[in-house]
């Protein structure tokens, strides 16, 4: 955990460091163009954008590690490990340092994608092992985040040859769709 705590710790300072450069350079940039053209006002509206601009980007991209550092300082609840610790061989197989991460990273999966259930319903049981399938391949990788994933759907039933999902008394999706697509 310590490892993963510096990590997003470092990207957050090394991107305030950016941004106060940044903020630096407009106040000197501003502040020589009011001196030089002995108007104060226009320099100063546009500084001010200038540095709301600044801001806004520096909490636009690094909001998921402000969110991440705060989900770091928040306890991983106990039965979360007991529930992972019952069902994934993987999971029981890791040292206690190797699972303090593994929780995190379950955690950071679970917090920043959507799981939603399509015609079931789902409980934190559901969600938890979705996020440890999610990590289990990449825990070799410790800052991997799947970035084009966005949403993961659960089924009720698996998908067959054709990628359908039998969804009310054998009937498929297709066939549930086909009568209201045909004119």
């Amino acid at each position: 955990m310590t490892n993963l705590y510096d990590h997003y710790h470092r990207v957050v300072r090394r991107s305030r460091l950016y941004a106060a450069l940044w903020i630096a350079l407009v106040v000197l940039l501003m502040s020589a163009v009011a001196v030089y053209k002995q108007d104060y006002r226009w320099p100063l509206m546009m500084g001010s954008l200038l540095l709301a601009c600044i801001l806004f980007v520096h909490r636009h991209y690094n909001g998921k590690h402000y969110k991440r550092l705060r989900l770091l300082s928040a306890p991983f609840p106990p039965e979360w490990s007991a529930f992972l610790q019952g069902r994934s061989t993987y999971y029981q197989d890791l040292s206690a340092e190797e699972k303090e991460v593994f929780n995190r990273r379950v955690q950071f999966f679970i917090a920043e994608k959507r799981i939603h259930a399509i015609d079931t319903t789902i409980d934190d049981g559901v969600r938890l092992m979705v996020g440890a399938s999610a990590v289990i391949p990449t825990f070799a990788f410790p800052y991997f985040e799947y970035p084009n994933v966005e949403e993961v759907l659960i089924y009720p039933n698996s998908f067959d040859e054709k990628f359908q999902t039998s969804r009310y008394d054998g009937q498929s999706s297709s066939e549930q769709y086909r009568g209201a697509f045909q004119a």
